[in-house]
């Protein structure tokens, strides 16, 4: 799950999602997008508030999983199984800024 919402509240934005959805496409590693109306306020995360005093290039992922906030979010082992594979084509993964251009090998 990719957590983006207009107002910031989590930490992806359109280059950070372009990084992570590239990279997941290549591993095979299906995904899905979550999104806030971006006219009411969502929970927030911790990363969102760090990231307001530095500049890096971020983004909020993880399993859906029963939560206080939504009982309708739940998670199989194949959910979890699929995380790790992206987080190990993520880490495997060079990311090169520079300038206007982000190459992914």
């Amino acid at each position: 799950m990719i957590k983006e919402h207009a107002g910031g509240a989590y930490t992806t934005d359109a280059l950070s999602s372009a990084v992570v959805k590239t990279i997941l496409k290549r591993a095979d590693v299906p995904y899905q997008i979550f999104c806030n109306r971006s006219d009411m306020r969502s929970g927030g995360t911790l990363g969102a508030i760090s990231l307001g005093q530095i500049g890096i290039l971020s983004a909020d992922l993880g399993i859906a999983q029963l939560a206080m906030h939504s009982s309708v979010e739940t998670f199989a082992k194949n959910d979890y199984l699929c995380l790790v594979k992206g987080l190990k084509a993520f880490y495997g993964s060079n990311i090169e800024m520079d300038g206007e251009s982000v190459n992914i090998h």
